[in-house]
Order: structure tokens, then C-alpha cells, then sequence
């Protein structure tokens, strides 16, 4: 966890922290790339493009009216610990507790998981998330109890296919994969089927050896090679010694570390905490620095593609003749984005 010193060191040197993500020692343009720029008063400008720029353009901070050190330190926060609540950022980077979820929420959006992709033996299994209904007041029990089964067969307790039912119903399904290097944790809809996980699974996966499950037949005539475990029976390894025990422990951080820092997550946002846990596990290993260059690197847009520059008109020739009319003096000159040596 973070401590005053180097929570101090990341405020003072915000600003030079921020340009090294950003730029990497090289500043580039945004528009289209190119390095041949120059400083000016609004920021940078692009001699090839001729567009002007800023070290917060196509960046989460861009228009924001929040200081650099408040965004920087925010990210440091989130990756330097094992999941922490708004009020807590807001407290140590001196903002208010909304403006502190806002800059959280878009942090969370750069560790999407859109482009990992896995490999080898892959251990799948899902879970809900939420907490239990039995917690809930008698009438709200009885009202959930009365929407699957009639009152008068309502008898002791209930079947378990009744309460797989009330599980999908009132709590967020997910569905868990890691192949040991990387992991994918992905909301599934309510009332999920088994091509809603195929889907998932035929997105985020290529040069798969074997998947690992349990004995769900959800897993059951697949294009791929199964191997299952009965955990009811206290089997906990396939007969090729593969077990899901890695997702499931990726399952038991994840439920401990919503339970101890959040109160309550709506589906509308439960697949931004699930990109941060998983971006999290996937740089466990990694130092304080390659998190954040990674999160800040996913944070940006795509240069966008500048049209071929449109032939030179007689003028725009003479221009270039009388540069190389000087001799070994000018070895190239640019000009709409095109380059002309001397040759």
C-alpha cells in the first residue's frame, strides 16, 4: 500500500511523471504521428499535419479541469493496492468523492480487456456476484421464493434447481478463464446459455491445447478438447492432472476485494471493476511503473490516418527547385507532408 512518501514523491513530480507516460521521451503528434513538430504558445504544433496539440490531447484528461497530479496520483492509488474505494482516493487526493469515482471510472475504461488473448490449457468456470438472499428481510425472501414456486408447494426448504434460479436472477453472473499467464473476466447476461460463454470464449482465446471445468453442462459438446472435474465427489484434478483451482482462486480475490472496498456495484458498471481486477492479476508481477505505462498507453486513441497529400502545383515545384538551387547546403525539404531530397 501506498505511504506518505511516495504518495508525496508522486504529487511533486506529477507533471514529469505524466510527460514520461505520455511521450516516452519523444513527443509524437496525435493526428497523424509524426515527430517533426515545435512548440508554440497553445502547446505543440504538427508541421505535417499543421494541427495543434497539448500533452492532454485524445487522452482521459483531455478538457478536464482536475489538476495532472490528482489524475496521477489516482492511477498510482488504484494499481499500487489491492482495490480501493472512492471516498479513500478522495480523501488522500483531496477531492471530492464524486469527482474521485469519475476519475476511477475512466481509469478502469483504459484497463479494458478487449485485446488479451489466451493460450495452452485454459481453466473456465463461472460465479455470481452479489450478496446472499437469504440476507434479505423475510418478505422480500418470500417474494423471490413466490416468483418460481406456487405458495402452496412451498414445503421446508427449497430445491437446488430453485435456487440456481434465484441465483442467475438476483445476482451478476460471470464467467472466469486463465490459461496460468493471463486472465479474462467477463459479465455474463441474466439467464445466460451456453453460447453466451462460446462467445466470449471464441473471442479471447486462439491455440487452445484444453479447457478445464467442472462437470456443468455448460461445458458439454464443445468444438474443443474438455477434460471435466466432479467437485461434488471431491474430484478436484482431470485424469491429465489439469485442475480450475487457478480460477477459482482468481474468483476468491476478486470476491474479497469487492467485498472489502465497495458496498454495492450495479451491473451497469460491473464489467469496469471485473477489467480492473483482471488488468491487476495480469501485472501482478510487474513493477509500479509498467502498470501505469500500460493502463496510461490503453488510454489513448489511435492516431487518425491523413489523406494522400494532393499533387504539387508549378509554384509549390518552383518552391522546391529554388531550396535546392543553394546546393549541398539543403538536403531535403518538406512540403505537404511529402519529403524531397537532393539528389
Amino acid at each position: 500500500m501506498a505511504n506518505r512518501n511516495s504518495i508525496r514523491f508522486v504529487v511533486r513530480n506529477a507533471e514529469s511523471i505524466y510527460k514520461q507516460l505520455r511521450w516516452h521521451g519523444e513527443v509524437k503528434c496525435p493526428h497523424c504521428g509524426s515527430v517533426n513538430i515545435y512548440e508554440c504558445a497553445y502547446g505543440y504544433k504538427c508541421r505535417r499535419c499543421r494541427k495543434r496539440f497539448t500533452n492532454y490531447t485524445n487522452t482521459l484528461m483531455h478538457g478536464s479541469k482536475v489538476d495532472t497530479s490528482a489524475w496521477v496520483l489516482t492511477l498510482y492509488l488504484m494499481l499500487d493496492s489491492r482495490g480501493i474505494s472512492s471516498v479513500e482516493v478522495a480523501r488522500k487526493v483531496g477531492v471530492t468523492q464524486k469527482t474521485a469515482w469519475s476519475m476511477m471510472m475512466k481509469w478502469r475504461q483504459a484497463m479494458s480487456q478487449d485485446s488479451v488473448e489466451l493460450k495452452g490449457v485454459i481453466s473456465m468456470d463461472e460465479a455470481y456476484l452479489g450478496g446472499s438472499w437469504t440476507n434479505k428481510p423475510l418478505r422480500k425472501q418470500q417474494a423471490i421464493a413466490d416468483k418460481y414456486i406456487p405458495r402452496e408447494f412451498q414445503h421446508g426448504s427449497l430445491p437446488k434447481s430453485t435456487f440456481l434460479k434465484i441465483n442467475s436472477d438476483i445476482h451478476t453472473p460471470i464467467i472466469g478463464m486463465n490459461d496460468g499467464s493471463s486472465v479474462v473476466l467477463k459479465v455474463l447476461p441474466r439467464g445466460f446459455s451456453k453460447t453466451d460463454i462460446q462467445d466470449i470464449f471464441n473471442s479471447h482465446s486462439s491455440d487452445v491445447t484444453c479447457c478445464v471445468s467442472d462437470s456443468s453442462k455448460l461445458y458439454d459438446d464443445w468444438s474443443v478438447p474438455f477434460e471435466h472435474s466432479n467437485h461434488s465427489k471431491r474430484q478436484y484434478t482431470t485424469a491429465s492432472g489439469y485442475s480450475s483451482n487457478n480460477v477459482e482462486g482468481l474468483f476468491s480475490h476478486l470476491k474479497r476485494a469487492l467485498r472489502h472496498n465497495q458496498v454495492h456495484i450495479s451491473d451497469k458498471y460491473m464489467q469496469l471493476y471485473l477489467d480492473e481486477m483482471a488488468f491487476r492479476w495480469r501485472h501482478r508481477l510487474d513493477t509500479i511503473h509498467i502498470k501505469m505505462l500500460d493502463s496510461f498507453n490503453n488510454s489513448q486513441h489511435k492516431p487518425t490516418k491523413i489523406p494522400n497529400p494532393k499533387p504539387l502545383t508549378n509554384p509549390d515545384i518552383e518552391f522546391v527547385k529554388e531550396c535546392f538551387a543553394f546546393g549541398s547546403f539543403v538536403e531535403s525539404v518538406e512540403l505537404h507532408g511529402i519529403v524531397y531530397h537532393n539528389n
